[in-house]
């Protein structure tokens, strides 16, 4: 299994010939056809080579899940592929083509189950037909199996490369009316497949976004209030602006319910704090070590495990506060019961402590446009949050999705993309905030 880090124009161009079969990955699964009669943009592909290489675009941020590796057993298998030939690339931040650029609640596979089953599906059709038209042969006497097209009377074969300038120029079936396999049929979905990605994991070449490298990049860190609804009161930064490598110490102001459009709000939940500047992550931990802070408490000064432990058992004993099902009077019944059972049970606040820290990369350049390096499961949502903080339409943000080691809901945020638009707006070079 071959994973690219990189897929460009220049990359792509050098495939030379290639089959694209465009297929749409509409919002959970629902099936819908591609092509311009139909006004459909399609938002993810997949291309054969000439040298049978086969490329997966893939919208479904990984982070871990092993999202792209489902994603092409779903496509290979309808395709009858050559494992070994297939490589997957994550899809750029384009949301008026791709839409499903997101992830949350255990839906990705749900979603790309039928799409990317009836693109592999679409490509094998046109790969049969092309070779059933090179043999001159009727397309039931052809069968596909595993990269090539064998012609069952006489054994002959085409690799799936010898065909793409034949089948591109095929009429495109539509994907709701392509056959699809049975389930006894499947020769990866339901079986346990190398993953994608483990390879580029293991030798140190899959980039996530602590990996991130731009030229001119600095490195940054915040000391943030350590209270719900608290602010800096003052600051002392006369130490840390001396730590080696620090290039600048500044207050980051707190972001929290904005208007972005008439009646249209957002709650960034931006915490307020002093972000350190170095040249080195090292570096800039150890200014912020350095600095001398004072904080307003706020709202939440007296807010410990022991006042919500107080608030919640006077809670569990108050009036309901909200009722999902009223049936029978358990009140009373307990009440008359002669024997009872008690038990309390208590689960503290879990952290979403994800192996990879929390970061983004971000460079907000002189003429307004912004790109952000992120491991990150919402890219269209960071892209549209971070253009309405700057003022400017979408399409002058451009977000990389990077690889996430983890998240557990933590990178459904786009705080911490936000804190580092806010450094590097200030710092007028890229700037990675760890």
């Amino acid at each position: 299994m071959r994973l690219n880090s990189e897929f460009d124009r220049r990359s792509f161009c050098k495939f030379g010939a290639a089959l694209i079969v465009e297929f749409c990955v509409p919002l959970r699964g629902r099936a819908q056809t591609s092509g311009p009669e139909t006004g459909l943009r399609a938002n993810a592909w997949v291309t054969i080579s000439a040298d049978d290489k086969i490329v997966v675009i893939t919208e479904i941020p990984e982070m871990g899940q092993g999202t792209r590796t489902a994603d092409v057993m779903m496509l290979a298998d309808e395709l009858e592929a050559d494992w070994a030939t297939i490589g997957v690339e994550q899809a750029p931040t384009l949301p008026e083509i791709y839409k499903h650029l997101h992830t949350g609640g255990s839906g990705g596979t749900e979603a790309t189950w039928m799409p990317m089953r009836r693109a592999g599906a679409q490509a094998r059709e046109l790969l049969v037909t092309a070779a059933a038209e090179r043999w001159n042969v009727a397309r039931t006497e052809c069968r596909a199996e595993n990269g090539t097209i064998v012609h069952s009377a006489t054994g002959r074969h085409f690799r799936y490369g010898e065909l793409v300038g034949t089948a591109s120029k095929l009429p495109v079936p539509p994907l709701d009316e392509v056959p699809l396999k049975d389930r006894p049929n499947f020769r990866f979905i339901g079986k346990s497949m190398p993953r994608v990605d483990t390879p580029a994991k293991v030798d140190g070449s899959a980039i996530f976004g602590i990996d991130v490298r731009v030229p001119e990049m600095l490195y940054a860190v915040i000391a943030r209030c350590p209270y719900f609804g608290g602010d800096l009161a003052s600051c002392d930064d006369a130490a840390a602006k001396r730590q080696p490598g620090v290039r600048a110490v500044f207050r980051v102001p707190p972001i929290g319910f904005t208007i972005v459009a008439p009646d249209v709000g957002r709650n960034i939940n931006v915490a307020a704090g002093v972000a350190v500047v170095a040249a080195s992550t090292w570096a800039a931990i150890q200014g912020r070590n350095a600095l001398k802070l004072d904080w307003r408490k706020g709202p939440g000064a007296e807010e410990s495990t022991a006042t919500l432990r107080k608030a919640l058992q006077s809670q569990a004993t108050a009036p309901a506060s909200v009722v999902v099902m009223d049936r029978g009077d358990t009140r009373k019944v307990l009440q008359q019961s002669a024997k009872k059972i008690e038990a309390e049970y208590e689960l503290p606040f879990q952290s979403h402590a994800t192996m990879e820290p929390m970061n983004a990369t971000v460079h907000v350049r002189q003429d307004g446009t912004i790109e952000v390096w992120s491991p990150t499961q919402i890219p269209e949502i960071t892209q549209s949050e971070i253009a309405a903080l700057a003022g400017v339409s979408p399409d002058r943000v451009t977000v990389h999705t990077t690889l996430s080691g983890g998240s557990f809901g933590r990178r459904y945020q786009f705080d911490y993309a936000a804190e580092a638009w806010q450094i590097a707006k200030k710092m007028k070079v890229p700037v990675k905030l760890l």
